[in-house]
């Protein structure tokens, strides 16, 4: 493996924050009935959550089944987090899978929604109950024995090890996903994207950059194929991509990349929203290590007030028993 030539990484608590960028990985392929690189706009989301809510309201009436009580809960869950709601999201995601869990013919929902819920624990800095959604999802997805939604777990998996620090670990699982990704027919370009994302967030904490710059140009290069150009694979990969060719010297580059990125991730997510804040963060860095301090200082003063007027401290938070299961 050759490391990185370029700039390095400076500080864990920086690099903690680049980390959690990693929970938009996991939502290009754990969603259930909305493609993450076509997400809708907030106006849109709140109007579908409504929708969901009323048919569960009307569960009884509608003799819906507790699969697809269990999926609008899951659905509501994923949207409420896009919004930035939190607390309104984990318990969502609790309904969820307080129903799929007693059905054994749900088994790979209920692991698609740990790995959900792993996306919003580690968005909102618990990385440790993360980690044990991921464990526990995967170990269901290896029961099950499809070997796509191994893979995808597997990559999930990297993420958390990643939230947590345990950089050589994310590392070595995001290669395992990467492998068994590329020898598999049925993975589509967005499972291969999203692991190779992975892979370059976690090349790059290990001070293998320059691997991790390439894997987020085949990374841009699957997204490409076919999406719009304003979709949020596009955005999400760009944040990745920027961090890569910082890290490796490229600061123009990485500039163009970033501010691109930001403005797709804006359309897609509200003010506040964890995940563009923290791409304006790196934005930031990037800009002030190019002493271009003035423009560092609109985006700093710019996430002071996303801050400020965010709900994303996420109050109302509970401590899922599902985030605490080790097993």
């Amino acid at each position: 493996m050759v490391n990185s030539s370029g700039p390095r990484l400076i500080g864990w608590k920086h690099a903690w924050a680049w980390a959690r960028l990693l929970a938009l990985t996991t939502l290009l392929t754990a969603t259930y009935s909305t493609s993450a690189w076509q997400r809708m706009k907030p106006t849109a989301v709140a109007a579908r959550i409504a929708r969901d809510r009323q048919l569960i309201d009307a569960s009884e009436t509608q003799k819906l089944t507790p699969a697809q009580v269990g999926r609008l809960w899951s659905e509501i869950a994923s949207d409420e987090q896009d919004l930035g709601d939190f607390g309104q999201a984990e318990e969502a995601y609790n309904h969820a899978l307080r129903l799929l869990e007693r059905e054994p013919k749900l088994q790979k929902d209920y692991a698609i929604t740990l790995n959900n819920l792993g996306t919003l624990l580690a968005a909102s800095g618990r990385g440790e109950a993360s980690l044990n959604c991921r464990r526990r999802a995967l170990d269901i997805q290896q029961k099950l024995g499809d070997p796509l939604e191994i893979a995808r777990a597997q990559a999930h998996l990297a993420d958390a090890y990643l939230m947590m620090g345990q950089n050589k670990q994310a590392r070595h699982q995001a290669e395992i996903a990467n492998r068994a990704l590329e020898a598999l027919p049925q993975a589509t370009q967005k499972d291969r994207a999203s692991a190779l994302l992975g892979y370059s967030f976690a090349s790059c904490m290990t001070h293998h950059c320059t691997e991790g710059l390439s894997a987020a140009l085949r990374a841009m290069a699957f997204a490409s194929r076919g999406e719009p150009a304003d979709s949020f694979a596009l955005g999400q990969i760009g944040v990745g991509l920027g961090l890569a060719q910082w890290q490796t010297g490229d600061r123009t580059g990485a500039e163009a990349s970033l501010k691109e990125a930001i403005r797709i991730l804006r359309i897609h997510l509200s003010p506040g929203n964890p995940y563009l804040l923290q791409a304006l963060e790196i934005y930031r860095q990037c800009l002030d290590d190019d002493h271009k301090q003035m423009e560092a200082l609109e985006i700093a003063e710019e996430e002071r007030g996303m801050q400020t007027s965010s709900t994303n401290g996420c109050p109302s938070c509970t401590i899922s028993v599902y985030g605490l299961r080790n097993h």
